[in-house]
Order: structure tokens, then sequence, then C-alpha cells
């Protein structure tokens, strides 16, 4: 380390320039040097400065504990992982901590000579202040009791207090920390006080110890007026600076700290505040460690272990008390004198501060008086009796702690074991326990023998003395009106009365004249007494009747039934019907049905003769009638003014019509040989280009006619205005007009929501799995039909007279949002939307029941079986619950109904039973319909064959059945209540389609709404005049007079007629429609069926009429031939929905 030095010394001397830009080697050997030097040094002044901050902080007063010098908390210099800089900062802080503590052992060893001189004069100044006690004038205070008290112990006590004091010295005080400077303090203490106020008692009694009404006045008014002068009130503002470096927790110091703070050197930290990156802090590997006791003498806002109540507050004023020694006090009262009401107060303010000391400190006086009794109770001579508070209460909570250790280690009863065993549990222990919980009302109580002798006993003494306390009758609202009764009981309307005030005029006047008024509430109350007399009635027929041995009638009684003409619902069929008009059953007499046509019928029925005599038409001979037809036919000749009645152009008329117009549009003809005419056979020459067919080549996409051999290609015409041809659905009607009409001359757009044409009456049997679900529908969009567009949406409204339609998307994009709505312009419109289901309002029917009008509720059916199958072969269940399951209930008795019950029995009985063995027998279907027999629409004879076949089958039926509500496993009827079900089919009913509601169009008054047209299928305005271009057909129209039922063989033959007509030249219907009744048929299951035509027959050829006419129904052969291959594969396997 010596030739290190030397080295740096000669370094310093002959190359300093080296320090600007030091070597490594130099850098270290700098270190070494300064950490050998400085090591020493930072250790000693680091100890002696701890040393001298320990003892300080043991025996300085409050009022100086800011004062602390900085200390240094380094005892050596750290360079590893340090720079130049933080090496140079900690030898500057080891440097001026040392010369700190050089200059103060100077100022030290200064004060101790001029400490000895002063010592001499000290006797002087004693003996002086002695001397001053006895002078008159000068004011002194001896704090001891008064001269009431005891007066022989003032002067003995004090002077014993005194001898006791130097004698015992501060050997006494030395045992504890700290405690020596106690006296002192109080002395200083009481030197710092400021004096107490003097009380004065005012007229209200507001005055105390604490609070004065006078001061407080006066600080109120002084406080207001500096206020309203706008003066600084010495209170921190919104806009006054605020110092954010200062330190929170620094206690604030007067303003001599304050002076002697600024003096001080800036480098200085402040003791008691944080020590975030001090080096100078305390680390963890230093010895030194603080106890409690010292934490009680550190001033700041850290530690509040000696915060005192006079530290912020005055002392509060006290009474004077007589013949006090000394000069007055000023916390004495002045001398008023105290009447007997102060006394009083007196006495209720020290009852009150018992009472709240009481209250307060109730549970530690007991706890302390129990800890004396304890230590009363011990011997004397015992240890224990001699310890002190503090180890009394530790050996107190010593002992708690061992008794819950001793708990826990402890055997457990069995409720707190966990799962006990009964072997662990004594015997009727679960019923001997007593459980507490919170009751509705009060716990049952337990009727013991002591009870009951109590209780006979109470009931003799009652006997005996006739106190018998009949139980008075309450009603619901005595707890909020009392048992008041009589005049107090009236009921008072709080309702706002509805009437003006001439109607109470005038039902006072009524109430006083007219002795057969009736008013609202005594009419109320009539009402009310005959309901309570109805109830009564009923009531005694039922005691009679369980009290008699005879069969009681009831007695009658005026009874008034409401009947409303409630058709026979209209549902749709897909089998022809037997004529023109459905037969509907009615609930009216026949003469009362309307029928349309009556009210002219019997216009001209009477006739009057030359005698003026009338005569009706039937009592006429028949020359008489014929020159009254004579008659009759002159007269409109000659109102029409001898116009020639229009006749039907004959065929050649026709032709020449056809030919006249060929002719107009310029068409050319082409033989078979190539050669071009006209219309009329003329040979046809241009010049120029080719001659013949071969300038026709450019124009294949042509139409081409044929007329009696002859080709007519249309040339001139302008082909490419094509009209455009929006339909509206994809039934039965729609279907035709979409793959039939002429892409050529029209452009067709189909819009509908589903893409595909339903077979409706293939449906059951696709169920059922007698052929797959994809045969029972035919697709519109067809490869040899690829110029027709179709849009999946639905038409929402349709503006007749801009001929625009507003459509909705029944689909989504791609991206999962919802398509806009789009308009569809036309020229033409097919308005064939259809109906839809019609449930009749009854509750849960559209949720809970299936029905049977596309091929996904077809698809529902078969799923709902296998699930009704599953569920009842489940293990656990009773015979009762699984015919209840297995329930079957079909609503509607029309063909569609029948038919689904049949393909239900066939799927049963062929298939299914063999693969359930154990629940043959337990399958039940019931029929529910509301007219009096099933197929109402077929002939009675043929209704009661199919009614007697279907009960040979066990099939039940429930005619005159009103359902009132469906749920998720039961439906309600008026007639039987509940009725459980396995599998619920809704066949029955249709409504209009909600299109129709804002078509703007002639409707039926009565019956299903339905867009009325005339023969050639035009819909009809509300004035019944035709509209041009605009067409319906389907269920949801009708031909005004014919009233043809919705059936799909209606629907289908109207769609072929308007096919046909528009097909033709002159584009629009010119022959009216005519429907042609092809006879209706129905299958009844097992090989049997009814068919109503021009001949009724049953039986097998019945079923296979029916089996035929369904292959009649496919509209593409590839339909035909592969149901016909699905049935033979049924023939020979048998049916199969197990795969779905």
């Amino acid at each position: 380390m010596a030739a290190t030095s030397a080295r740096l010394a000669a370094s310093l001397t002959d190359a300093p320039h080296n320090f600007l830009q030091p070597s490594f080697p130099l850098y270290t050997d700098t270190l070494a040097f300064l950490k050998n030097a400085l090591d020493p040094l930072a250790a000693d002044v680091s100890s002696v400065q701890q040393q001298r901050l320990h003892d300080a902080r043991r025996k300085r007063k409050r009022s100086e504990r800011g004062d602390e010098g900085d200390v240094l908390r380094l005892k050596q210099i750290h360079t590893d992982g340090f720079g130049p800089d933080q090496v140079w900062e900690q030898a500057r802080r080891i440097i001026e901590a040392a010369r700190v503590e050089a200059e103060q052992g100077l100022e030290a060893a200064q004060h101790a000579q001029g400490t000895d001189e002063s010592a001499a004069n000290s006797e002087d100044d004693d003996v002086e202040s002695e001397d001053d006690l006895g002078e008159e004038g000068v004011d002194y205070e001896i704090e001891g009791p008064d001269e009431d008290g005891v007066g022989g112990e003032d002067d003995s006590d004090l002077e014993g207090a005194l001898d006791q004091a130097e004698e015992g010295g501060e050997d006494d005080f030395d045992d504890e920390d700290g405690m020596e400077l106690d006296d002192e303090d109080k002395s200083e203490e009481d030197e710092d006080d400021e004096p107490a106020e003097e009380f004065v008692n005012d007229k209200f009694g507001l005055n105390d110890g604490f609070f004065s009404i006078d001061n407080f006045n006066k600080q109120s008014e002084f406080l207001e007026q500096q206020d309203m002068r706008g003066d600084n009130d010495d209170e921190a503002s919104d806009e006054e600076d605020v110092d954010w470096d200062a330190d929170p927790l620094a206690q604030p110091m007067p303003a001599d700290a304050e002076e002697n703070e600024e003096a001080e050197s800036e480098g200085e930290d402040e003791e008691d505040g944080p020590t975030f990156g001090d080096p100078d802090a305390a680390s963890e590997d230093e010895d030194e460690e603080i106890g409690g006791g010292d934490l009680d003498v550190m001033g700041g806002m850290g530690n509040t272990n000696d915060v005192m109540y006079a530290d912020f507050f005055a002392p509060p004023a006290s009474k004077k008390r007589k013949n006090k020694k000394g000069r007055p006090n000023p916390h004495n009262f002045p001398a008023a004198a105290e009447n007997g009401g102060t006394e009083d107060q007196e006495d209720d303010m020290e009852r009150t501060r018992e009472a709240v000391h009481r209250d307060l400190f109730e549970d530690e006086d007991s706890a302390g008086e129990d800890e004396d009794e304890d230590a009363e109770q011990l011997d004397p001579a015992d240890p224990r009796s001699r310890r002190s508070t503090h180890e009394r209460r530790k050996a107190a909570i010593q002992e708690e702690i061992r008794k819950l250790e001793a708990a826990n280690v402890a055997k457990r009863d069995w409720q707190l074991q966990g799962e006990a065993r009964a072997a662990d549990r004594p015997t009727n222990a679960l019923l001997e326990e007593d459980l507490e919980f919170e009751r509705a009302g009060k716990p049952v109580p337990v009727i013991t023998a002591e009870v009951s002798e109590s209780i006979e006993d109470l009931i003799k003494r009652r006997i005996l003395a006739h106190d018998f306390q009949d139980i008075i009758r309450r009603r619901p609202d005595d707890l909020a009106t009392g048992p008041k009764r009589g005049r107090m009981d009236l009921e008072l309307d709080d309702n706002k009365s509805k009437k003006g005030l001439a109607e109470e005029y005038e039902e006072d006047h009524l109430r006083q004249t007219d002795p057969n008024f009736v008013d609202a509430k005594d009419e109320k109350t009539k009402k009310e007494e005959q309901e309570i007399e109805a109830l009564w009635n009923k009531v005694r027929t039922d005691l009679d009747s369980l009290s008699s041995w005879n069969f009681r009638p009831k007695q009658p009684a005026p009874s008034m039934d409401i009947r409303v003409d409630a058709p026979v619902v209209s549902m749709e069929d897909a089998r022809p019907s037997a004529g023109g008009e459905v037969a509907g059953a009615s609930q009216l007499a026949p003469q009362e049905i309307y029928k349309a046509g009556e009210g002219v019928k019997g216009v001209n029925e009477e006739v009057a003769g030359k005698s003026g005599l009338p005569a009706a038409r039937e009592e006429l001979s028949r020359e008489e009638k014929t020159r009254r037809r004579r008659r009759e036919k002159e007269r409109i000749r000659k109102a029409t003014g001898n116009e020639p009645a229009n006749k039907p152009d004959s065929k050649a008329t026709s032709r020449q019509n056809i030919v006249g117009d060929l002719k107009k549009g310029n068409v050319k003809v082409i033989g078979n040989k190539g050669k071009v005419t006209d219309v009329e056979g003329k040979e046809t020459r241009k010049e120029g280009g080719q001659q013949g067919a071969g300038q026709y080549k450019f124009c294949p996409r042509l139409p081409v006619l044929k007329i009696a051999g002859r080709q007519y290609i249309w040339v001139d015409m302008a082909s490419t205005a094509k009209q455009t041809v929006a339909i509206i659905g994809a039934g039965w009607g729609a279907y035709p007009l979409s793959q039939q009409l002429n892409l050529a001359r029209y452009n067709v757009k189909v819009i509908s929501p589903v893409r595909t044409l339903q077979y409706t009456p293939l449906l059951a049997s696709a169920a059922c799995g007698l052929f797959d679900l994809r045969l029972a529908e035919e697709p519109l969009r067809r490869q040899h039909r690829t110029q027709m567009e179709y849009y999946k949406a639905a038409a929402e409204d349709v503006d007749l007279r801009n001929k625009i339609i507003r459509c909705r998307p029944a689909v989504q994009e791609l991206n999962g949002q919802v398509a806009e709505t789009f308009d569809v312009p036309y020229d033409k419109i097919v308005l064939a939307p259809g109906c839809e289901v019609q449930t009749f309002g009854t509750p849960g029917a559209m949720e809970h029941a299936l029905f049977l009008r596309n091929t996904n509720d077809a698809r529902l059916l078969q799923q709902r079986m296998l699930q009704m199958l599953d569920a009842a072969s489940l293990p656990g269940l009773s015979d009762e619950r699984q015919r209840e399951i297995l329930h079957i209930r079909i609503v509607g008795g029309g063909a569609i109904g029948i038919e689904a019950t049949a393909e239900l029995y066939d799927l049963w009985h062929e298939s299914m039973r063999h693969l359930h063995p154990h629940l043959d027998g337990k399958v039940t279907i019931t029929i529910h319909d509301v007219a009096p027999s099933l197929l109402s629409t077929f002939d009675q004879s043929l209704s009661e064959y199919a009614m007697r076949s279907l009960e040979a089958k066990k099939v039940e039926m429930k005619t005159s059945s009103h359902i009132q509500k469906v749920e998720a496993d039961a439906i309600f009827t008026k007639e039987d209540g509940r009725l459980p079900y396995g599998l619920l089919l809704w066949a029955t009913g249709n409504k209009a389609s909600s299109l129709l509601d804002r078509l703007d169009v002639r409707k039926p008054e009565k019956g299903l709404p339905r867009i009325l047209t005339d023969k050639y299928l035009r819909a009809l305005r509300p004035d019944g005049t035709p509209m041009e271009d605009t067409f319906a057909l389907g269920d949801a129209a009708d031909i005004e007079g014919q009233s043809l039922p919705t059936l799909a063989e209606v629907a289908l033959q109207k769609g072929e007629y308007l096919t046909r007509e528009l097909n033709k030249a002159e584009g629009h219907p010119t022959t009216p429609f005519e429907f042609d009744n092809k006879g209706m048929m129905a299958y009844l299951g097992n090989r049997d069926g009814v068919v109503a035509g021009q001949a009724d027959y049953t039986g097998e050829s019945a079923w296979l009429a029916w089996r035929s006419g369904s292959l009649e129904w496919c509209r593409t052969w590839r339909r035909r031939v592969m149901i016909s291959i699905s049935w033979l594969f049924v023939w020979l396997n048998g049916r199969d929905i197990a795969r779905r």
C-alpha cells in the first residue's frame, strides 16, 4: 500500500495530465488508496455519531426532537459495481461527516472551559432566589389541598416528600429509561400552558368548561367582518402555491427552528423522512435496533405514543375553591353565588357522566375486578400474587390459548366430526338433536303429560267459572280498520265518476219518480245475490244427493244458450272434390243460410196480364210463355238500335286474322327445300345478299311457329321486348306457370320463400317410411329453365297501380347479415301465395303441435315418432306411463288427418311393432274433430264406412270435440278435460296469407278471406271490375259465384289453364275457366280406402286406385320411377325410419 501511495504521489507531481483520462491500473490504484485511507475514518465517525444519536433520543424532550443532526451511515467505501461519480459521492459524505465531528469536538472543549468559570457565580444566584420567596408583592402559588380539607397534613406531607426525594436521589429513577426527566417536562409544559379562561355562567346555561357562547359570538362576528373586507385569514386558499416536494410526515417547526434549518447546509436530509436512494440510510446488516422505549421519545407525525390532550387544547376551567393559599389561580371561577338549580344540574351531569363511564368501561372494570379477586384469592407466599397487572393479563391469555389448543386436539362430538357413521353416534342421537332454524310461524309445541294435565285443568276451571271465552269472528281487514261494524261498515268507491252532472240529476230524478229504476250498485248487488243463490242451490243439491238413498235430479232452472254459426273447418285437401261446392255442416236451419242471388230470385216470378191480374210464371201456359219471350227479345232488339249480335269468330275468320297479323309483321316462310316466301306463298327477293334460307342462318334463336305444316319466323318484330311475369308463390297453382310459360316471350320471375314444390298428398307416406323424403318435393330450378329467375324471398306488399312488388329476402348474406329489401317491377303478375296454418287461436298449439305442410314437418314427425318409442323403452316405467307416452292424437277428420292416421297405423303394425315387441298393444291413435262425423266432404255412406273401418283397427274417434288449449304433454277439451299424449299432429284448418291484408282487392264478406276473381282468373277491384294483367289462383283465390274448395286439384287445374292462355298469341285469357271434377279418394290403412266419383267403391280396389293416383301427383317421370322402386323395396323388406 505504501508503494501504491508513492506511485500516486509521483504521478500527481510528474504527470498530472494522466488523471484526465486515467488508465485502468491508475484507476484501480486510486480506488485502493481511497478505500485504505477513508474506511477507518468512516467506521470511527459512524460509530461515534450513532452512539450520540442513541443517547440523545433517550434523554431529549419532545420539543427538541426535531433538531437531531445528520448521522453518517457509511462504515466503508463501496467500489464494486460503482462508477467514479458514485465513489466520489461516498468519499465526500465521509469527509463532510469528519469535518462536522471535528467542529463539534472543538465547540465542546470551548464550552467546558466556560462552564468552570461560571460555576462560582451559580451559588450566589441561588441565595438571591431564596430571599425573593419571602418578599412582599411577589406572587407565588403552591398546588395543594384547600384549608377545608385536612389542614395539618399540608406542610408535613410536602416536607416529607422533599426529604424522601433528597434521600432517594436519582437512584430510584435510574431503573426505568427516560423517567428522570418527567418532572422537568411537566414543569416546562406548565410554563408553556396558556392561562385558562374565566368561566362565566350565562343566562341560557350554554357555557361550560370547554365552550363559551360569548367567545363564539365574538369570533363569528370577527371572521364575518374579515371575510367581508377580504383580509387574509392565514388559511390556505385554492390560489396559493403548494409545495409538492415537502415531506408530508415532517412535523411543522417553530420560527427559530426554521432559521436554524436554513443556516444548515442544503445537503443534509431529514432524519425521520424517507431514505430512498440515501447511501447513509441504515441497512439490514447493521446491528443497531430501535426498541419500543426509543420510539416513545421520537417526534414527528409517525409516533403518537405521547400525544396528550394538553398538547392541543387549553386546560378547562375549574371551580374556585375557598381559602386557597397563594395568589388567585386564573383557572378558578370568579366569585359568584351558586343557586340551587345549578347544583341540581351538576348532580344530573354527574349521574350522566357515571352512566356513560359505566357503559363504556363496564367490561374493562369487571375484567379488572375479576383479576383483582383472583389476586386476592392467591396466597401471599405464592409468587403469582406478586405479578403485575400486565403479567396477570398475559397469564390469562396463555391460559385461554392452552384451553383452546386442548379442545382442538381433543376428541370432538359426533356432530363436528363430519360424515359420522351410525356406529359413531349414540342411540337416537339424531332424534334427540334440537335443531335451531328460522320458522315462518310459531313452532309446534311439544305435548307432554304435564302439558296435557295443565290443559285439562284449565278447561275444568273455565267450565266451573262459566268462562268459555267465545272466539270473536274476525275479518282479514280488521287489522287495518278495526272490528267496527254496522254504520261504520261502508265501502267507499274512490274511483272517479264517469258520469256528467246531467246524468247525475237524471238518475236522482228517476230514483224518486220511477219505481222500476235500478241503480248500478243495486244491480251489482243483485248479481252477487244471484251468484250466492246459485252456489247455495248447487251445494244443497250435492248434499241431498249424498244424503238420499235414491237419485234426486236437479231442479229445473231457466238457462240461455247463445249459439254462433260456426262452420266446419275447411282444410287443405289433396283429393279432387265430389262437386263444385264443398258441403259444409251448419248449425242454422237451411232457410236461414244466405245464398248468392236469392235477393233477385223472385223479382220476375209474377207477371201481370191484360186484365191487370197478377199470375205466377209457373201458372202460364206454354204458348203464353213463348209469346212473352218473343216480345222480350223484340224489345231488346229495338233498344240496341238493331245492332247485330256479337257472334264468336269462326275458324276461317280466326285464321285470316292470324295471317293478317303475320303479314303486317313482315313474316317470312321457309319451305321444306329452303324456299322463302311470304305468308301468302309469294316469293320474295331482295337486292344483294344471299337467297333462300341462307340469309336467315344468323338468327337461329328467333321463335319459329308451325301453322298448317308451315314454319313462320319473326324477323322484323321487336322480339327482345319481353314482358315480365312475376309469380308469387311456389304451390300447385304457381308451379305449372314457372315451368311451362314461354321464355321466348316472357321474362319469368318466381318469388317464394320455398325453392321447391311440396307434394302435400305424399307427405304422410314419406314421413312414415314409404319412400325417401326427398321424393316428396320438386325443385323449381330445372336445367331446361335456366332463363327463369327465382328469388328466395317473401312478398311483403304489392303496388298494383305502379306494378311493383316489395320483397324481403328469406336468406342471409354470407357474412351473417340480413339482406336488405328490394323491389321487383313487372308487367303481369300471378298472385298464388297459398294459405297458412290455422290453429283458431288455440293456446299452445303452435308451440307444441306438429304439422304436415312441407318436408321439414314430415321429418319432425318422423323424429318425434322415434323419440316417443325410445322414451317408452326406458326401464322403470309403468304400463300406464308407457301408454301415455305412446298415445298419438290427430286433430282433424279430413283426408289429410285420416291418411296420416292410416300411414301411422301401417308403420307400427308392419315394421315398428317387430322392432319393439315389448310395446305391442300399447300404441293408441285418437282422432279429434269438431264435426259430428269424419270425412264430411264425402258421401254419408262413405263417411260411415270409413268410421267403421277405423273402429275395427281400434282407432278412437272423438267427434264434436272442442280443444281449448294445448300443453307440452296434454290437451284440454271442453268435453273430456285433460287428455295426455306423446305425439300431437294438427291436420286441420287454413288461414289466409298475411299478404292479402295489404292488397286492395275484392274479398268475400264471410268465410275464409280470399281474392275474388272473374271466370278468366283476373283479380277484381273492390268495386267488382277486373284488373288487367293481374291474376290470382290457388288456395288464396276463388272465382266469384262458384266458391271452389281449397284443394290441390283445383289449384293445379287453374295453373295449367292460365299457362295455356298466356302462351297464346293474344297474351291474355280468352276462354273462361271450367273446373273438371275428377272425384275424391282417401286411404284408411291396411290396404283399405274409399273413392268418390262417378262410381263409389271401397276396399282394396279403392286402395289400388289411391296408390296409382299418388303417382299422378308427381310432375316428373324421375319421381314416379323412384317412388315405384321405393314401394317395391318396402314390399320386400318393410318400412324403415330408424336411419333418421
